[in-house]
């Protein structure tokens, strides 16, 4: 059910046009638009919790049964899990309690060396992060502040008070999705044909036939990252939640909540995913710049934040469980207001959702996201500006929208480069 749910929402997502979505002629206010903003948010949250519960138990029998096909499975639960969180990423922007918790679950880069044993080509590389190859698995001992503390047993505790951002260095991410994606794909190298990690599952074996070293600490690490992720959750499942913080703020004051719901959609689509994501990669050349780049998974998170915009423009979010959660949309709002907008802002998303649909595409049938990127390969890089551009232009729309509905909206960020010479 949730792997043929996953195939349906890449479906869905690429599936986005003007044509194939009529316009409501539904009559709404701010006030109805806010009451599903925040009933999606709450939904995306809950299916997140589910699906680390989910991946919780798939790691739980790989460790007790650690076979190839186990550690599979405890993948495909991790990519399930990002599936229901990306679509949550929308709601960064405009919510101060979801960006101040952001990145307890979703921080990188990372340095991976900080966590674990890395490969010759990791520790020839130079670093200005003292950290940069600590291996708190296999040393079991951090000095802070010139105090050397010895690590008996990784708990979520030690890991968010003592480990996260050790140093004060950013990249020391200690929790969150992209430390668990370490663990079970390790180093995404250049040996592997298929550019992700090559993380043997005999590194969770335990005795003899243990690889890597420090087996039993690495499995301890793992479930320790997985239970402080599903704390994390539960606190934002919480905040949406009929009596949250979360929610409370937007819908006590549903025009604030509408000012949200514009900067999220905005913020996300140009600053975060046009900006940071997609084109920081192109100015950077440089394969760390891929947010799941150990699973190889970037292409489709990154289709799934798009997603999560539509999501709101249409008021509608499909379950992990393939339940609808919907009702009136921002899309009502606008037609309402300035129907030749609306139809733009139409048209302004599906060629946004075209331009992911040949980034999906290349990403399954031709290569991975961080050999698109790469310097000289003038064919991935051009597909991957295609939707940098496509987001810079649907953002300008969105602005219009706030002016059209007298909205407030903070200034969003811009790519640092749109031209066809990015590279």
């Amino acid at each position: 059910m949730r792997m043929s749910w996953a195939a349906l929402a890449l479906a869905a997502s690429m599936a986005f046009g003007a044509s194939a979505v009529p316009a409501s002629a539904q009559t709404v206010d701010a006030a109805d638009v806010v009451e599903t903003y925040v009933e999606i948010a709450l939904a995306g949250y809950r299916d997140t919790l589910q699906a680390a519960e989910d991946l919780k138990l798939a790691v739980e029998t790989m460790l007790e049964q650690p076979t190839e096909e186990n550690l599979l499975e405890a993948q495909r639960q991790w990519q399930l899990a990002r599936i229901a969180y990306q679509q949550t990423e929308v709601f960064r922007f405009g919510n101060p309690i979801v960006d101040e918790w952001v990145d307890r679950v979703n921080a990188w880069p990372i340095d991976e060396g900080f966590i674990d044993y890395v490969d010759d080509a990791y520790l020839s590389e130079e670093s200005d992060n003292p950290y940069y190859t600590a291996n708190l698995i296999g040393t079991g001992e951090i000095t802070l502040d010139g105090e050397t503390i010895t690590i008996d047993r990784f708990t979520p505790d030690l890991i968010r008070n003592t480990l996260d951002g050790a140093g004060g260095i950013k990249t020391n991410v200690a929790s969150g999705f992209h430390v668990i994606e370490y663990l079970l794909w390790g180093p995404d190298t250049e040996k592997a044909e298929d550019r992700m990690g090559l993380r043997p599952v005999t590194d969770f074996v335990t005795g003899e036939d243990c690889t890597g070293g420090n087996c039993q600490r690495r499995a301890e690490y793992l479930f320790a990252a997985i239970d402080l992720l599903i704390n994390d959750l539960e606190e934002m499942v919480s905040n949406w939640a009929v009596t949250g913080a979360a929610r409370r703020a937007v819908t006590d004051d549903p025009e604030a909540g509408l000012s949200a719901m514009l900067q999220g959609i905005g913020s996300l689509g140009s600053g975060e995913l046009a900006g940071n994501y997609l084109n920081g990669a192109l100015e950077s050349n440089n394969p760390e710049w891929e947010m799941d780049d150990f699973a190889d998974y970037s292409h489709v998170s990154y289709l799934l934040s798009a997603r999560g915009i539509v999501n709101l423009f249409l008021g509608e979010y499909f379950t992990l469980q393939g339940d609808l959660v919907t009702g009136p949309s921002l899309a009502d709002l606008i037609k309402a207001e300035d129907p030749a907008l609306d139809e733009e802002l139409r048209l302004a998303i599906s060629n946004t959702m075209a331009r992911l649909r040949m980034l999906i595409r290349r990403g399954r049938d031709v290569e991975t996201f961080d050999q698109m990127i790469g310097e000289g390969n003038d064919e991935g890089r051009d597909t991957v500006l295609a939707v940098v551009q496509a987001l810079a232009a649907q953002t300008e729309t969105i602005e219009r929208v706030g002016e059209a509905l007298g909205t407030e909206l903070g200034s969003f960020e811009t790519p640092l480069r749109l031209s066809a010479d990015a590279g």
